[in-house]
């Protein structure tokens, strides 16, 4: 299921490489698909907002510096030491988006939201806002082509 999911990401971002996000064709998926399942959900208490944790040392990071050789590997540890979380780290803004009573007392100012790391709320790319949803639709209707082609819709 996870090679899937990968394979999934990866044709997503094959076929969105054209978007004009500064941030990228992954994280313009990420922030665009906020919208369309606010817009889908109205009447429901379901809080939709997309964040950024910051740059997490991951162990698939580990594994890549690793894989550079001692030196690029000591390069890139030092280097995390100064810019880099660890996922524990990286987890505080998840579990503040998912469980903070705060977040869920201020649905208004949170809802479809874009989360930074230190808990600032800002704007998220241009594409990703997607304000005639077009982005948005496009986006779902490629998932449903794939998941089709793959066997998996």
């Amino acid at each position: 299921c996870i090679l899937h999911m990968r394979e999934l990401a990866r044709r997503l971002d094959a076929e969105l490489e054209d978007t004009r996000s500064d941030a990228g064709p992954s994280t313009t998926v990420d922030e665009t698909d906020t919208n369309p399942q606010e817009k889908a959900q109205p009447q429901t208490r379901i809080l939709c907002l997309s964040l950024h944790p910051g740059s997490i040392l991951s162990s698939s990071l580990q594994l890549w510096a690793t894989s550079l050789g001692f030196l690029a590997a000591f390069i890139i540890h030092i280097c995390s030491l100064f810019f880099f979380k660890t996922p524990s780290q990286g987890a505080d803004l998840v579990l503040f988006a998912a469980a903070s009573p705060q977040v869920r007392r201020e649905e208004e100012k949170y809802q479809g939201e874009y989360l930074y790391p230190g808990r600032r709320l800002g704007m998220c790319s241009r594409d990703a806002r997607d304000v005639d949803g077009r982005l948005g639709r496009e986006m779902w209707e490629l998932t449903e082509r794939i998941l089709v082609e793959e066997g998996l819709g």
